[in-house]
């Protein structure tokens, strides 16, 4: 997950989350609850949630971060691109080379 701080008084955060992080609630949703339940959930999860991009120049952009693992660079990049303040996750040492602070879940939730 990935975190704007909007400034705005009525909207704390903007939370974005990275495509595949989509695609990876769906499938263990989906294995534990069915595929209709995993939908709903990813419908229900797009209304509050955005869709983080990587396009070509974000993929070229990672290869610089010196992250060993590509995933996670692709990661960064998109939550580079996106703006955002944090990038929330339970691998903080993963992100540490990239260009958003990492945190991790509970040091997010006792931000908001």
């Amino acid at each position: 997950m990935i975190c704007k701080d909007t400034a705005q008084p009525e909207i704390e955060c903007a939370f974005f989350v990275a495509w595949h992080g989509i695609a990876t609630v769906f499938y263990i949703t989906a294995r534990k609850r069915g595929e209709v339940y995993a939908l709903e959930m990813i419908r229900d999860l797009l209304t509050w949630a955005t869709v983080a991009t990587v396009g070509q120049d974000e993929a070229r952009e990672a290869l610089g971060y010196g992250i060993t693992d590509y995933e996670d660079a692709l990661i960064a990049a998109a939550a580079s691109a996106s703006g955002v303040d944090w990038l929330v996750t339970r691998d903080e040492a993963g992100f540490l080379k990239g260009p958003v602070p990492p945190i991790n879940p509970g040091d997010f939730l006792q931000k908001l």
